[in-house]
């Protein structure tokens, strides 16, 4: 984005937050709700980890500076255990379902995109989800802070249409599975289909940001600052955007 090459990303309150660390060129247009169970601590069916605390002396796969690292971390805050009782093995999502599945990591702290898939398959299991952590991992949109300037009708045109499409998602989750297509590995079928019908029905939607979402935006900045994931507290309602008072 600050290269001028991508004017619209979706990610998480979390990894927006180490990326504004850094040399923000964007803001933030909307938030949706952290979500209560497609997010969490996933083990293995048989393993001993029952919960958080059973994590101690365990390795947990995270994403550095993102939701899997913020999960584990709010995880063990919440439980009183030290972030240094467990080991923090650092991976990115797209690599890590095969060393979780091989036995290289006790859990993973993930969320719905690679959750629905382990859930599915009836090999893994949630020990705490969203709900059990407390997690204030919301999902938002950013636009690069030179093109909403430049084209705040685009932006408001694409908040309308998000807003007016994660409703709708919400009612029917099944009827946005499987878009482009019905079979090979990009497809959703069988229980994982079920996992994520189920996991979208109880997801929020695509909303302006609000007085409260920011007072937990703020708490999640708090929250890195104290975790060292960020060297100082990131002012992030300095990057945030009214998308209903744009033009």
């Amino acid at each position: 984005m600050n290269a001028d090459q991508l004017d619209i990303a979706t990610g998480s309150i979390t990894s927006g937050i180490t990326s504004l660390s850094q040399s923000p060129g964007f803001a933030f247009f909307t938030a949706t709700d952290p979500d209560p169970v497609g997010e969490g601590i996933l083990v293995r069916e048989g393993s001993d980890i029952t919960s958080v605390k059973d994590l101690v002396g365990r390795k947990v796969a995270v994403n550095k500076g993102g939701t899997g690292e913020y999960l584990l971390l709010k995880a063990l805050a919440g439980a009183g255990i030290p972030a240094d009782k467990v080991e923090r093995v650092y991976l990115r999502p797209d690599q890590t379902a095969a060393v979780f599945n091989a036995g290289q990591v006790d859990a993973w702290a993930v969320w719905s995109t690679y959750a629905v898939a382990e859930i599915g398959s009836g090999k893994a299991r949630f020990v705490a989800d969203g709900t059990a952590i407390g997690s204030d991992n919301y999902s938002l949109n950013a636009v690069r802070s030179k093109f909403a300037k430049e084209h705040p009708e685009v932006v408001e045109a694409l908040y309308a249409y998000l807003h007016e499409n994660s409703a709708k998602e919400k009612k029917d989750p099944a009827a946005y599975l499987n878009v482009f297509t019905d079979a090979g590995p990009t497809a959703v079928n069988g229980k994982a289909k079920e996992v994520q019908i189920a996991f979208t029905a109880k997801a929020g939607t695509v909303d302006p940001i609000g007085p409260e979402d920011v007072k937990r935006f703020e708490a999640v900045a708090r929250f890195y600052a104290d975790q060292k994931v960020t060297p100082d507290e990131v002012d992030i309602a300095a990057h945030l955007l009214d998308v209903e008072k744009l033009s």
